[in-house]
């Protein structure tokens, strides 16, 4: 089974259009909200990125919630997710 994490902050509008996304496929995710400071610089320093949302699929990045879109547009995004 895949792991899915989805790094997201409360007031980000991108971060709850992915949310709305991942749930609309139904799919299971670990979410890891970094509204503080220090879970923000944890993200970083884990990540080596700075902007939320963050989707991995097993420690692999596969983007924010334009990347997700796209792959949702092309049919792509449930193939990859399903698996997990």
């Amino acid at each position: 089974m895949l792991n899915i994490t989805i790094y997201v902050t409360s007031t980000c509008r991108y971060s709850q259009r992915a949310l709305k996304l991942l749930d609309s496929i139904s799919v299971r995710y670990n979410k890891i909200v970094v509204d503080t400071l220090e879970h923000w610089e944890e993200m970083e320093e884990n990540t080596g990125r700075s902007t939320v949302p963050q989707v991995y699929v097993d420690k692999c990045y596969i983007g924010g919630f334009d990347d997700l879109a796209d792959l949702e547009r092309k049919g792509r995004l449930r193939t990859i997710l399903k698996r997990a």
